[in-house]
């Protein structure tokens, strides 16, 4: 560049300098723009935890079947057999324990506490006469064992074991065939008592919060009964053998101290 004056050999050096900067910084800020950005590593959602001590409360609804066959006091001859049914609410409490032992199975125990408002009323006539016989299923309770499968926040299980049903009946003695047993009439006697049968059944519980499940289940109990009703007349005594098949359905909601 000889023969250029000094003055303009600066302004030319200078205006490469900055043609060359804005190049680079507009490199740099299109790779700024173009560089990829990491995505955040997934968060594991929280297993809920079925393992340990529950309690909570239960409410629903039972009918009664039941088969009885009557027979007399004292020389054990067979009035007669008849079927009853009854129904109705009932409610009250558990507790229990779940031993997780793999990650979709578990072993339990749960003992249970009802009362109950089960009743009928059963009107038969044999050859002796007619009666009104009023029953009620007071209070009944379980003690079971319970097998699992778990899948994320559900439990599906079986359960069975024993069960305690308390019950009442009062029998009227309505009419009489006999004009000697007139004095009968009009007598109610009653009786009760707390019998020892089985229960099985299942059904699923769902845990909607972390210690907070809810439940529906069914379950069936059986248990033999014998009730013996005492009257002016001795020979109208008489003893009623009966099998209540209890049929329930229940809600529960339990709190897990996990």
């Amino acid at each position: 560049m000889l023969g250029v004056p000094m003055s303009k050999k600066i302004t030319f050096l200078a205006t490469v300098c900055v043609v060359a900067l804005a190049a680079t910084s507009g490199y740099a800020a299109d790779m700024a723009v173009k560089a990829p950005r990491m995505a955040p590593a997934p968060v594991a959602a929280p297993v809920y935890d079925w393992g340990g001590f529950y309690i909570g409360a239960n409410v629903g609804w039972g009918w009664n079947n039941v088969d009885t066959t009557a027979t007399q006091t004292t020389t054990g001859l067979v009035l007669d057999t008849a079927s009853s049914h009854r129904s109705g609410a009932f409610g009250g409490g558990q507790i229990g324990y779940n031993w997780v032992f793999s990650p979709s199975w578990l072993l339990g125990i749960e003992g249970d506490g009802d009362w109950s408002d089960i009743k009928g009323t059963t009107d038969a006539c044999s050859a002796t006469g007619c009666s009104h016989t009023d029953a009620k299923v007071n209070s009944f309770a379980t003690l079971r064992g319970r097998v699992g499968l778990i899948q994320d926040n559900f439990l599906f299980f079986v359960t069975g074991g024993a069960a305690w049903v308390h019950g009442e009946a009062t029998r009227t003695i309505v009419s009489v065939t006999n004009p000697a047993n007139a004095v009968l009439v009009g007598q109610a006697p009653s009786a009760s008592g707390t019998d020892l049968g089985w229960t099985a059944g299942g059904g699923v519980d769902w845990g909607f919060a972390r210690n907070w499940s809810a439940g529906l289940e069914y379950r069936y109990m059986q248990v033999d009964t014998s009730r013996n009703y005492v009257y002016s007349l001795s020979g109208a005594d008489r003893s009623n053998q009966s099998t209540d098949h209890l049929h329930t359905i229940r809600a529960t909601v339990n709190f897990h101290f996990n």
